[in-house]
């Protein structure tokens, strides 16, 4: 298969459309996945099948010249097909045949997609970093001396829990690290000690090395360590097993079949949690969820895997709230907006829950002047949902802890009973703060 080259979509197209890699997504009947392979072969498509052991999940340049990627564990398949093909695959879902969702496949990015709100976006990082108030007193209660903010608001510091054999999935541009001569990976040094799995799905490159930072930065949040060598202490699931995906380039671009491969990757792991921090265009209200990656949820959720995703920076309040974007508008994927550290104020950039079935804000959590690692020699602060996505993440992973054996749904409850409310609109924050167990 052709390996896709994201390079040419890091720009977003001037009419706000979705960037399409020219390539079809297929969710497949998955009480019929035999027949759905065997269909596609009779299509006359040349067919990889990832196995279920972990090197089998394959990046698009591990396949050879197959037309379609099965990652049979979701039931999904990305296929290169010709107009007639794509004519008859469509006639098969229209007749219930084995292809149950048809869809172009898309471009995603873990930064704000048009310009004009990436020129926002970094005005506002620029001005939270500068006003450190979480240092110093300022308008928050909060002393940084030996915990970041995020951890005490959301109790995380005060938690007689860690972590401890829970695994963590965090999908987005990897982890900073090295590969020394002997092929051994070395991580950043305040991951010194941690159990760590990581894995590139992107076009040759072998591993999973951060060239952007904000993988770092959510793999801390989520699961920093108790005493990172530089303090104060910013990760929540200190104990969990980390596992890593890089499913977007050092530009913060990937596409769909990246994201899809590394949520087979975690679901074939048996990660409890997964934290994925990018989305597709930004969305209106009356713009529909994916039912392509609603499907995928429901299947992970099945299967044990509670997905986590950033409901998106497309905002600027108070002059325009933008919908929730995909896939976190998902029904079956939990969206989390960003509040700061007075905990009345939203990230101005913080998507709001304009549609229903799906589109809600299920959260909120930390998600201004966040300090965690970053690529060395930085640790750095940023602001957005994607740093709120992963406190959410690693308390997720506090409370599988708390309940070993309660994941999926079950664990979805259990973080909805334990929020404190915000005096702020429930469209944009949910339930209210989550809170640690």
């Amino acid at each position: 298969m052709r390996p896709i080259d994201v390079s040419q979509f890091e720009a977003p197209p001037p009419d706000g459309a979705d960037n399409l890699t020219g390539r079809q997504l297929l969710v497949l009947r998955d009480d019929h996945l035999p027949e759905a392979i065997a269909y596609l072969r009779s299509e006359g498509f040349k067919v990889f099948v990832s196995e279920a052991t972990d090197p089998a999940v394959p990046r698009e340049d591990e396949v050879g010249d197959a037309t379609a990627i099965v990652l049979s564990a979701l039931g999904v398949a990305e296929v290169e097909a010709t107009p007639d093909q794509v004519t008859r695959l469509q006639d098969a879902v229209a007749h219930e045949g084995p292809v149950l969702i048809i869809e172009p496949e898309k471009v995603r990015n873990v930064l704000p997609f048009s310009s004009d709100m990436r020129t926002r976006f970094e005005e506002l990082q620029t001005a939270s970093s500068a006003d450190d108030s979480t240092s110093t007193g300022g308008d928050s209660t909060f002393d940084e001396t030996a915990a970041t903010w995020g951890l005490q608001a959301t109790r995380a510091i005060d938690s007689k829990f860690s972590g401890a054999g829970v695994r963590v999935a965090i999908l987005d541009t990897g982890i900073d690290l090295t590969v020394k001569e002997d092929g051994e990976l070395q991580y950043h040094p305040d991951f010194d000690g941690r159990t760590i799995v990581s894995r590139s799905f992107m076009r040759g490159l072998a591993v999973a090395k951060d060239g952007n930072g904000h993988g770092t930065h959510c793999v801390g949040i989520a699961c920093g360590s108790r005493q990172p060598p530089m303090q104060p202490r910013y990760g929540v699931a200190c104990d969990s097993e980390i596992f890593v995906g890089k499913i977007a380039n050092d530009a913060g671009v990937g596409a769909d079949v990246w994201t899809i491969a590394g949520l087979e990757w975690a679901v074939r792991n048996k990660c409890q949690v997964v934290s994925i921090s990018l989305g597709g265009k930004p969305k209106e209200k009356g713009d529909p969820f994916n039912e392509a990656y609603e499907e995928i949820a429901k299947r992970a959720l099945r299967m044990g895997t509670l997905i986590i995703a950033a409901a998106g920076n497309d905002s600027d309040r108070p002059r325009h709230v933008s919908a929730v974007v995909g896939p976190a508008d998902c029904p079956s994927i939990i969206a989390v907006g960003a509040i700061d550290q007075t905990r009345k104020q939203l990230w101005p950039l913080s998507n709001g829950g304009l549609n229903p079935d799906g589109g809600e804000i299920n959260f909120a959590a930390p998600g201004v002047n966040i300090l965690s690692s970053f690529v060395l020699p930085q640790h750095k602060r940023q602001s957005g949902t994607s740093m709120a996505t992963p406190f959410v993440t690693g308390i997720a992973a506090l409370y599988e802890e708390a309940n070993h054996g309660v994941v999926g749904t079950r664990l979805h409850n259990l973080l909805s009973q334990a929020t404190v409310p915000l005096p702020l609109s429930t469209s944009d924050v949910g339930r209210g703060l989550v809170q640690a167990p």
